[in-house]
């Protein structure tokens, strides 16, 4: 089993605000749910967005943190 992603990491170069990194954290999500939950990644955004104000940026940059992330493992396997 893989250690765990820290968020922090896992959203640098991507746009995402400490606020936003330490909300979406405060609510239990981990850089491993990002990136294995794909097809789940619309609801997850939405279940951030009942918690905390995601600019468009945000959403795109969790979404483009999750792809890549996501594409680097399917690479490596």
């Amino acid at each position: 089993m893989s250690p765990p992603i820290n968020l922090e990491n896992f959203f640098e170069g991507f746009g995402v605000r400490p606020e936003t990194v330490a909300k979406i954290k405060e609510m239990g999500f981990t850089g491993q749910t990002f990136m294995l939950n794909l097809d789940e990644l619309p609801s997850l955004l939405e279940s951030i967005k009942q918690h905390c104000h995601l600019t468009l940026g945000e959403e795109w940059g969790i979404k483009g943190a999750a792809k890549k992330l996501h594409k680097g493992l399917c690479l490596l396997t």
